[in-house]
């Protein structure tokens, strides 16, 4: 896995969609500094829209005029069922994707951290944190797009629940610092 720079003080995020790849840069108290948007034409395949992912990275860092040294990592939220343990997206319909390690193959074209989490989850957390300042203390969040999907959220972040391979109910709680606990 690629190590963030200590030096480094800018992160993007980045919002895979059906139809569009949105990455935006921001300094580490949030502050917008730059975007870039392509077509995500899915039907060139999971390699193809992973590199329009790193080009659409690379364009807003650039925009932003900063260099990829300068970016501490990268968050992308991703459509459909995701793993954020082994960094892959399990199924996403709207992509035409079934078992796609995103995390491995764009930490190898970008050389930057990747968090990877499901785009309705993580842009619910974004909205709790940064827009609503944590309050009120639970929401939760429906997202209309190429699909449709929700998120809940509250005072200790997003609360996944699912069923594992062996079929036990499990639980992570994600914190705007990362992956706190899980019942597994």
């Amino acid at each position: 896995m690629a190590e963030p720079s200590n030096k480094a003080e800018f992160i993007v995020g980045v919002d895979l969609g059906g139809t569009k790849i949105y990455s935006g840069v921001f300094d580490l108290s949030l502050e917008h500094r730059g975007t870039a948007r392509l077509s995500t034409k899915s039907d060139r395949g999971a390699d193809a829209v992973i590199e329009r992912i790193s080009r659409c990275v690379r364009d807003a860092v650039d925009e932003s005029d900063l260099e990829l040294k300068q970016i501490r990592g990268v968050g992308i939220g991703a459509p459909g069922a995701v793993d954020a343990d082994s960094g892959k997206v399990i199924f996403a319909p709207n992509l035409g994707w079934k078992d796609v390690a995103l995390k491995k193959e764009l930490e190898k074209l970008l050389e930057v951290p990747v968090f990877l989490s499901n785009d309705c989850n993580i842009a619910m957390l974004g909205v709790h944190v940064a827009e609503l300042k944590s309050k009120p203390r639970d929401v939760i969040g429906v997202f209309v797009g190429t699909g449709i999907g929700g998120g809940p959220g509250g005072s200790v972040g997003v609360i996944y629940y699912y069923v594992t391979a062996d079929g036990a109910t499990a639980n992570d709680v994600l914190l705007p610092s990362g992956l706190s606990s899980s019942t597994r």
